[in-house]
């Protein structure tokens, strides 16, 4: 019976059209029959019998498309009201499971039309500060901005709001759920699980949801208290030099190796923990980094970062354990938990040598900044140095040469030789700027075949004898067996401060006075004007 019940769901419509059309056409044959035959000589007579099989088999047909149209209805009247039923009972187990004393409190809303539906969420509402019949979009704005963390604004909004909960039905979603900080005072947090049940009521057939909000403040710290092995276990793999364990509440260490440690630095073993940082940062810490150091992990901060949702800080100085005759980089990770037993809030402080870790970071950072075939600055790099040497010298009267060099026709050796013998080029005539520089003066690459200069001068007719020079020592000659060819250069020059007290204005007018160079038939040098 299931199985022919099912089959007329699916296939009831088309069953009865077939059958209307043969016995609808059967019934109304005779009369079809009489008036098309009613013009013709002689008429065509129909008999008696014939008509009434007929009118018997029509009718038959008829009340047998009756019969399963009545089945058709009452089968379909049958499947809404038992889906009737099974949303009734869904709506009912809902609120049952709510009072077995899983949550803390339910509320209903009515996200069709965008309200709450219960009294109690009205209450709710109201004990937010804001009207019971306020919108629930609204009221969800005025929790995460009057009661949740920052970073978890976002997140809270995007799950319950009524769009997305609405969108989620039509997916096939019937359950959302976050977690997340709130404080109900904006100082003390606690972990709240919020679940979403949402589903259709069958009287009105709007989209509802009952919410369900669940404290488990305990339940993460009981997830702390099982991270506490995982992080000495972590400790134990030898990732760090040592850990050790303070307790913020009562500002102490909080075991004997903890103890030890502080005896190993002169001070007592029950010495407060805010008075061993200011011992370490006094007598350890490099001095530009003290400030930071403490910032990190006085106690007051680490209290005040537990308080809003914070489990990690992190802190890289520079340390010394030989009164300051060589400092090293040091991780410095603390991870923050609450220890129950006590209620107190405590840190294991991992202390980790990173100074590799720093050196190699530096050679990166200087090969990044490096020409890559020539080894000089590049020209980013290269404005850099220029302009912090600038900024620097801004308030003392130092003058400065900016020199822009350019190695006359290069185009031509790349045309007629190659590219590996213009790369060969390029590297030789760095080479030989570099001989005629100090390493104290900046010299870069800043272009394909264009370099700079810059360093501190005495005034304007040591410039000139040193460009002279330099454009000597620039003359080269390269031979082999398939080449031979020979490379000059042209030298632009501004004066600093009196061509320009910024990077900028010195490279263009540095630009120009090498355009004059050129224009003088190059393998020559020329000083800006002036104003």
């Amino acid at each position: 019976m299931d199985r022919f019940s099912a089959w007329l769901r699916a296939h009831g419509w088309t069953l009865l059209i077939l059958l209307f059309l043969p016995l609808a056409g059967m019934a109304l044959f005779p009369f079809a029959h009489s008036l098309l035959s009613s013009g013709k000589t002689p008429p065509v007579a129909m008999s008696d019998e014939d008509q009434l099989v007929l009118f018997v088999t029509g009718g038959c047909g008829l009340l047998l498309m009756g019969f399963l149209l009545l089945a058709y209805s009452r089968n379909r009247n049958a499947r809404l009201r038992q889906e009737s039923m099974e949303r009734s009972l869904e709506y009912q187990k809902l609120i049952t499971e709510a009072t077995k004393g899983l949550y803390e409190s339910i509320y209903e809303v009515d996200v069709t039309r965008d309200r709450a539906d219960s009294e109690e969420t009205r209450h709710y509402f109201e004990r937010l500060g804001i009207s019971g019949d306020t919108p629930f979009g609204e009221a969800l704005r005025h929790i995460a901005a009057t009661q949740l963390r920052e970073e978890d604004r976002r997140g809270y909004l995007a799950t319950f709001s009524p769009d997305r909960v609405l969108r989620a039905y039509r997916e096939g979603v019937r359950s959302l759920r976050y977690e997340f900080m709130i404080s109900e005072d904006g100082k003390n947090y606690y972990w709240l699980r919020i679940i979403a049940r949402i589903f259709v009521l069958p009287f009105d057939q709007s989209v509802r949801m009952i919410v369900y909000r669940q404290n488990i403040d305990e339940e993460k710290h009981h997830w702390k208290a099982y991270q506490y092995q995982e992080i000495l276990m972590e400790a134990a793999k030898g990732l760090y030099e040592n850990i050790y364990e303070m307790d913020m509440t009562h500002n102490c260490a909080a075991n004997e190796e903890t103890r030890a440690y502080f005896e190993s630095l002169g001070l007592p073993g029950d010495a407060a923990y805010d008075r061993f940082l200011h011992h370490v940062a006094e007598k350890q810490i490099k001095a530009e980094h003290r400030q930071r150091y403490l910032d990190a992990f006085l106690s007051d901060n680490v209290l005040a970062a537990h308080a809003s949702g914070t489990d990690r800080r992190v802190c890289e100085v520079m340390l010394s354990t030989d009164g300051g005759e060589a400092y090293y980089w040091l991780r410095i990770t603390a991870r923050i938990f609450f220890w129950d037993e006590d209620k107190s809030v405590r840190i294991f402080s991992f202390r980790q040598n990173i100074d590799e870790e720093k050196k190699r970071e530096c050679r990166l950072s200087a090969q990044a900044r490096l020409d890559p075939l020539t080894g000089l600055c590049n020209k980013a790099a290269t404005e850099q140095h220029i302009s912090e040497t600038l900024a620097a010298c801004k308030a003392e009267d130092r003058r400065f040469a900016f020199f822009i060099l350019d190695i006359d026709d290069f185009k031509r050796v790349n045309d007629d030789f190659g590219h590996a013998v213009g790369d060969m080029v390029i590297r030789e005539f760095a080479l030989e700027l570099k001989r005629q520089f100090r390493d104290t003066d900046i010299a870069g690459r800043i272009g394909g075949d264009e370099f700079a200069a810059f360093l501190p001068v005495p005034g304007r007719a040591w410039v000139e004898r040193k460009a002279s020079k330099l454009g000597a020592a620039l003359r080269k000659s390269f031979m082999s067996e398939t080449y031979a060819f020979g490379i000059t250069a042209s030298i632009g020059i501004a004066l600093a401060p009196r061509d320009g007290k910024d990077f900028a204005t010195l490279y263009r007018n540095a630009d120009a006075a090498l355009y004059q160079a050129k224009k003088r038939g190059k393998d020559g040098f020329s000083v800006h004007a002036g104003a």
